[in-house]
């Protein structure tokens, strides 16, 4: 039976191995892993950890935003600018959003009352 302090050094190694560092690296092996997925490290400023409720709705509202500015990029395509700002209110809730969103889901609906009166003057001329 293998010792239970073993099994973590090996997982530390083959995570290692698999984010291409060697086993004998000096660096620390979260680090790395780090690096490898390309996210901050709770020293260079990101949220990890326990956040304050000021800072939590911060960065609510900060996500909030850019989905806001990602929904406006997608102008052509109403069906996704509609989940993309519906997805925004989820985070902060905002008027004008709420108010865009409603429009675009009765356009939308709009559009399929008229598609099913299209097909239903097809099949009345099929007749």
């Amino acid at each position: 039976m293998e010792c239970w302090f073993r099994t973590p050094r090996r997982w530390k190694a083959a995570v290692a191995t698999k984010i291409g560092r060697s086993r004998r690296s000096t660096r620390c092996w979260t680090v790395a892993a780090a690096e490898a997925r390309s996210e901050k490290r709770a020293i260079e400023g990101s949220t990890d950890g326990r956040l304050t409720e000021k800072a939590a709705m911060a960065k609510r509202a900060e996500i909030a935003t850019e989905v806001r500015e990602h929904a406006d990029s997608l102008r052509g395509d109403d069906v996704a600018e509609f989940y993309r700002t519906m997805e925004s209110l989820v985070y902060v809730s905002n008027d004008g959003a709420l108010e865009r969103a409603t429009e675009l889901a009765d356009a939308y609906a709009a559009g399929l009352r008229e598609f099913l009166r299209q097909v239903l003057r097809r099949k009345r001329e099929k007749c």
